[in-house]
Formats: C-alpha cells, structure tokens, sequence
C-alpha cells in the first residue's frame, strides 16, 4: 500500500470518529441545516465512477446533507497528526493546511492548491466547505481542535497573506503547505465554525508572523 493510500486511510478513520463534532460545527451555519439530521456521506476511496471523479477532480471528499432541509454540502477534509502529549508547545492546532506540492515528486499543478484556486477562478466544481482535524496519535487519537468554514473565503484569505508557509518534518528548504489561520479569517471578517479540546489547542507561536 502506497504512503498516499495510507493516509487515506487513516484520514477516513478520523473522519469517522469526528463525525458527530462535524454535524455540531455545520449546525452553527445560520439558515443551512435546521434540524440535526444530518448524514455524511464519504466520496473519497469510492469505486463508483462519478465519485471517483468528484474526489479526483474537484477534491470533494463527502457530502453533508439533511433530508429534513433539503439541503447539502460537499465538504474537503484533512485530518493532522500533531503527538501534543510528546510535544505540547511545537504544534499548530488552528489552521487550514494547503498542501502545495508533494515530496513525491507531484507536480505542483496536480495537488490542492493549485487546483483548487484554479477552480475557484473558473468557477468550476469543488467543495463548498473546508473542514480540517487535529488529533494525537499518541494519546488514542484525541481529537485536539476541528473546524469549517466556506473554501472560497479559506483561499481568499490565503491570497489576502493571512497564513505562514510550513515546511513539514523539515525533509527540505522547499515550501509543501501553507498553514492559514483560523483566528485570522475570524478578525478579517471571515466565518470560522472552530472547536477546541482545551485553551492550550487554541494557542500557537505562529500567530503574529
């Protein structure tokens, strides 16, 4: 099984367990869904082929909907390993992560950030809504801090420099994600849907660079 497979994987497992905060957060958007009926449906890893397309294509990785509403969204999802319990001070727990490039050699043209604002300048498909976990492997997968918010203003925010580039595991000078803050589309007007296990998640030394 590839790395990439793997963290599929494990980002589905995630997933899961979040589930019941994902419904809690998408049931603070005002006027979206008005009852707590809501059921995700996973597209990633799917073998139906309009699926297969829709996570490939446009990244989407489930939908959100509510029979009760009539309404749905599509919904991209990450889920980051930070080990808090063995490094408490040195994770960042309130950002969306765009990934720029893989160390794999991928094409920058082929990951997330670079699809993703091309979409969004085309007005083509993609997720409605962003959503991204942090959690510690080391402590059985405690979930530290989850949040939503709409993609168009992740990226908008991203383009408005409201994030720091991020260089994971330092494996090279070269940029791989770009950590966009969730407290800083909060002051820029933005809205977040953010939950945090304790005060100590809410905090990061990245937050004034």
């Amino acid at each position: 099984m590839s790395s990439v497979e793997q963290d599929k994987n494990e980002s589905q497992r995630m997933a899961y367990k979040s589930g019941p905060l994902i419904k809690e957060l998408f049931m603070q958007v005002p006027e979206l869904f008005v009852k707590n009926d809501l059921i995700i449906y996973p597209v990633e890893k799917n073998q139906q082929e309009i699926l297969k397309q829709l996570d490939y294509t446009c990244g989407i990785d489930y939908y959100v909907i509510s029979k009760s509403s009539g309404a749905g969204v599509s919904l991209s999802w990450r889920a980051i390993k930070y080990k808090k319990t063995q490094y408490p001070n040195r994770g960042v727990y309130n950002a969306f992560s765009l990934r720029q490039k893989r160390n794999n050699g991928t094409p920058e043209e082929k990951c997330e950030l670079y699809k993703r604002k091309h979409s969004i300048q085309l007005g083509s498909t993609s997720p409605d809504y962003m959503a991204q976990l942090h959690y510690d492997p080391l402590d059985n997968d405690s979930l530290l801090s989850l949040a939503i918010a709409k993609t168009k203003d992740v990226y908008e925010a991203f383009d408005k420099g409201l994030y720091r580039e991020c260089n994971p595991n330092n494996k090279n000078k070269e940029v791989y994600f770009f950590d966009v803050f969730w407290k800083k589309m909060k002051e820029n007007g933005y809205k977040v849907y953010d939950w945090y296990r304790d005060e100590s998640c809410t905090l990061t030394t990245f937050l004034d660079v």
